[in-house]
């Protein structure tokens, strides 16, 4: 895991996906990561509750933007998923 990573938490799948933000420590290998998600904001989330959607390369993580709205956000998310398919 790492900075950029779209994620999705499989305890609460109803928050959609989101991108990570933050790691937890140890940063090699983090107990948690903080993620911004469309409708819910930045949450905490638990190693084990993580499954990866897309990891993001160095490149389109240049393109990400703080602050963006949830409709942007989801533009985004879309077009980052889509490059890699």
């Amino acid at each position: 895991m790492k900075v950029g990573d779209l994620i999705r938490n499989i305890s609460h799948p109803q928050a959609g996906i989101g991108i990570i933000v933050e790691l937890g420590e140890p940063r090699f290998e983090p107990d948690c990561v903080i993620a911004v998600f469309p409708e819910h904001g930045s949450q905490i989330v638990y190693a084990d509750e993580i499954e990866t959607v897309s990891e993001l390369s160095d490149d389109q993580l240049e393109n990400i933007r703080g602050g963006m709205s949830s409709k942007t956000f989801d533009i985004l998310r879309a077009e980052k998923i889509n490059e890699g398919g």
